[in-house]
């Protein structure tokens, strides 16, 4: 089986258990195999560790991502650089994969392919270069269809959670580019 088979069956296999953020909208027993290996690298400005506190959740769609790659064989730290962010932050995919021999960094200008990662650029409320990943299952008619984790819903008592969904999306300027298994 190829590498893209297997980051899309790791993805596809987490959505199918379909793990809810049960503790806030970020955090929960659920999720917490997403979270857990980045929780050490996460330090407050004043030095402290607030998210080594299971309660206390954050954004977890690159984590999501990680733990795919993880899953389907490649071995690759939590923190890839020595004194820098964690693959937990979009941004970090970005600049892992400029230098990397792992992953080679694709402009939203080229095509993007099943068992790619994807990066948004300004796709919610917030503006910002690098702020959501996800792994594309399929392409086609100038849309991606992708699993994503930290995604947004209400429960049934309307208490806003997140959780890992299958997304159809327009390829379009909110793309920032493509990630693509070497």
């Amino acid at each position: 089986m190829l590498k893209r088979e297997k980051f899309i069956n790791a993805a596809e296999a987490e959505l199918k258990i379909n793990p809810v953020a049960t503790i806030g909208k970020k955090a929960g027993p659920e999720i917490e195999k997403y979270l857990a290996e980045f929780r050490p690298f996460l330090v407050d400005v004043d030095g402290s560790k607030p998210y080594m506190d299971i309660n206390m959740g954050f954004d977890w769609c690159g984590a999501f991502v990680w733990y795919c790659c993880r899953k389907m064989g490649i071995d690759i730290k939590p923190a890839p650089f020595s004194g820098k962010p964690t693959f937990a932050l979009v941004r970090t995919w970005f600049d892992y994969a400029i230098i990397s021999d792992l992953f080679e960094w694709l402009e939203n200008n080229e095509s993007p392919q099943a068992g790619d990662i994807i990066i948004y650029r300004n796709l919610s409320k917030v503006d910002s270069e690098f702020n959501h990943i996800g792994i594309i299952i399929e392409t086609g008619c100038n849309k991606v269809t992708t699993v994503e984790g930290n995604m947004p819903f209400f429960d049934s008592n309307g208490v806003e959670r997140s959780c890992i969904k299958k997304v159809v999306r327009d390829i379009d300027d909110k793309i920032k580019g493509y990630i693509r298994i070497k």
